[in-house]
């Protein structure tokens, strides 16, 4: 990392500290990411705070277009019995996130959507035993992901 970058690290660390409005830290906080991440940038310490508080504020601004937050008024509160709910998340979040592969999800994207050996068999083009396998290896791949990640 260079002087430039280390003088710019510090006077966005000093203003972060004294920063009490959330949205502001939250821009200086990205700013302060962009400067660790690029630690080679050469110039003006102020030159190099101040556009990388321009890009992070534009990278937040983009983020917020893409995902808008969502009222506090329309979030519900967790039922007694969302308990299937939240496993049926975290096990999907397990299988998205796991170590299996594509093949893997399409065959158990097949079978949540209710479709049994015979009929990936036709949508796949191969026999119903070599559907079966796939499904088999893939199911105990996935359970394999969902301990791991219990």
């Amino acid at each position: 990392m260079n002087i430039g970058t280390i003088c710019a690290v510090m006077a966005l660390q000093d203003r972060c500290s004294h920063e009490q409005r959330q949205n502001v830290g939250e821009v200086l906080e990205e700013a302060l990411d962009d400067l660790v991440r690029n630690p080679d940038r050469q110039g003006d310490p102020n030159f190099l705070a101040g556009s990388a508080v321009a890009r992070a504020r534009t990278k937040l601004n983009r983020r917020a277009e893409i995902a808008p937050t969502v009222p506090l008024e329309k979030v519900s509160e967790p039922a007694i019995d969302d308990s299937a709910k939240h496993e049926a998340v975290l096990a999907r979040d397990a299988v998205e996130r796991g170590g299996l592969t594509a093949r893997d999800r399409h065959y158990l994207h097949l079978v949540a959507a209710g479709a049994d050996s015979r009929e990936i068999a036709e949508l796949e083009g191969v026999a119903v035993s070599l559907a079966r396998l796939r499904v088999c290896r893939a199911r105990h791949r996935a359970r394999r992901v969902w301990q791991e990640a219990a």
